[in-house]
């Protein structure tokens, strides 16, 4: 009898276990198994992608420059937290990653022609808008975060 507990009792903790694994396979998290290509924003192939959505007329060769742009920025990135660490103040990582989007941002613009940065200017303030509006809890009900603020009710 004991033997059949112990038994049924590592089916279950293993199962427990399996079911607490990340997607994409044991120890990989966000980043994946490399470490680097998926943080926040998706991979940087992903990004580009996204990017063409409202940047019209990338070239394969902008396309390939931009990849590296995120790349390295991703890299710059994880290096940047890893420095600052788990318990370093809002404040102080809100500076960070401001210094590290400006970067990002005339990485992107160096790699764009005239008519692109235009694009792309206008994407990033329409993106600052939704993100001011957002902070500010302005956001319309159904828009984002649900009405009354919180997490969704799931019925």
């Amino acid at each position: 009898m004991k033997k059949v507990f112990l038994t049924f009792a590592a089916i279950l903790f293993a199962f427990a276990m399996s079911a607490q694994a990340p997607a994409g396979g044991q120890g990989q998290g966000r980043m994946g198994a490399g470490g680097m290509g998926r943080g926040f924003g998706g991979t940087p192939e992903e990004q580009v992608t996204r990017l063409e959505q409202t940047v019209t007329g990338l070239t394969a060769d902008q396309k390939a420059k931009l990849v590296k742009v995120y790349t390295d920025a991703a890299a710059k990135r994880m290096a940047a937290y890893e420095k600052l660490g788990q318990n370093a103040d809002r404040e102080a990582r809100t500076k960070v990653n401001n210094e590290l989007t400006a970067a990002q941002d005339s990485s992107i613009n160096a790699v764009l022609n005239d008519a692109q940065k235009a694009q792309y200017k206008k994407m990033q303030e329409e993106r600052a808008a939704r993100m001011s509006q957002f902070q500010s809890g302005a956001g319309a009900p159904g828009a984002g975060a649900p009405a009354g603020g919180g997490m969704p009710r799931m019925n």
